[in-house]
């Protein structure tokens, strides 16, 4: 497969333009390989930049031309834990399914300067699987460590799929029957991330045994502050359980210490619920919040939702709510 780069003028606003240079690469895929159009797998290195494909074949090194194998679980798996200790690191991700063991304890984390993109919301599909044997909440197909600050992250162009039906086969039995398991699509702690383009379906939370499930979540580490992250352009369709949200954005308390998220915002996105005249899939907001400053949340459309903000806990101050539109909510704001 190869992949055919196109200059853009980037649509970010300057504060964000870390993420990319004055143009942002796209990369078409074309369907055959070509060693013409090969560039350099860099991957262990800073700033590097390498290509995984779901499709099998012998191998690969990395290369637009010649990507290494993901086409399975332990294949994809082994590939990005590859880089797990480098920064800035440019992981080009093919069309088609990519799996991922989100129960294993020695499982890769998002480092931080990762830019994660797919060949199309639609095209590349990520894929949570697992034991949930035991394993009862925090498990997302992208995610960082809370307890530092993982920066300058962006994840684009593609869906993840967090495969609650699957995910369900192994999980416990808790309180009321329901299932046991707070899962979700991506969970970023840290400054200045962006989730764009990004369709997350089939999580899951359960209200009987206080799992919630947020979706796509940004939030500050346990270190310090956060500020600069967006969500935009982004799905959020058939959530699974009765205990969630489609996205949010978070503080973090420690003991006494209160760490805020600041300067951010959740705009041009698209949300789905469940159209049962019952209270569930996303029952705690379009969008969650917790211990926010100064935070913008435009131009969404939700539907099925319980509302378009709902804050969780801790203070909000500072907050623009404007032009959003909700269909079949029951709470609004």
């Amino acid at each position: 497969m190869t992949f055919r780069q196109i200059a853009i003028r980037s649509p970010l606003a300057r504060s964000l333009r870390h993420f990319t240079s004055q143009t942002v690469a796209i990369f078409l895929a074309l369907g055959s390989f070509n060693a013409a159009a090969d560039q350099p797998a860099t991957g262990v290195v800073a700033g590097g930049e390498v290509w995984i494909s779901a499709q099998a074949h012998n191998g690969g090194t990395g290369t637009s031309s010649n990507p290494y194998d993901g086409s399975t679980q332990i294949k994809f798996d082994a590939v990005i834990a590859g880089f797990q200790n480098t920064p800035n690191v440019t992981i080009h991700l093919g069309a088609g399914t990519f799996r991922s063991d989100v129960s294993s304890s020695t499982r890769w984390q998002v480092q931080p300067g990762w830019i994660i993109d797919g060949a199309g919301m639609y095209l590349t599909t990520c894929q949570m699987m697992g034991n949930l044997t035991g394993k009862h909440w925090d498990q997302e197909f992208f995610k960082s460590l809370p307890d530092r600050s993982t920066d300058n992250v962006a994840i684009r162009d593609l869906t993840v799929d967090c495969n609650w039906s699957e995910l369900s086969l192994t999980a416990d039995t808790g309180a009321g029957g329901e299932k046991w398991g707070a899962i979700e699509a991506i969970s970023l702690s840290g400054s200045n991330n962006l989730i764009e383009r990004v369709r997350q379906i089939n999580s899951h939370g359960s209200w009987a045994n206080s799992c919630e499930s947020f979706g796509i979540q940004l939030s500050a580490p346990a270190t310090g502050d956060a500020t600069g992250n967006i969500i935009r352009y982004c799905r959020a369709e058939l959530p699974q359980g009765n205990y969630g949200a489609a996205f949010a954005l978070q503080g973090w308390v420690s003991g006494s210490i209160t760490h805020f998220m600041t300067n951010s915002s959740v705009y041009g996105n698209y949300v789905a619920g469940q159209n049962t005249g019952t209270a569930i899939g996303f029952t705690t907001g379009g969008v969650n919040a917790a211990f926010i400053k100064n935070c913008q949340i435009h131009d969404n459309t939700f539907s099925d939702c319980q509302s378009i903000y709902y804050q969780d806990t801790g203070s909000t101050d500072g907050l623009q709510i404007l032009n959003n539109k909700l269909v079949r909510g029951w709470l609004g704001i």
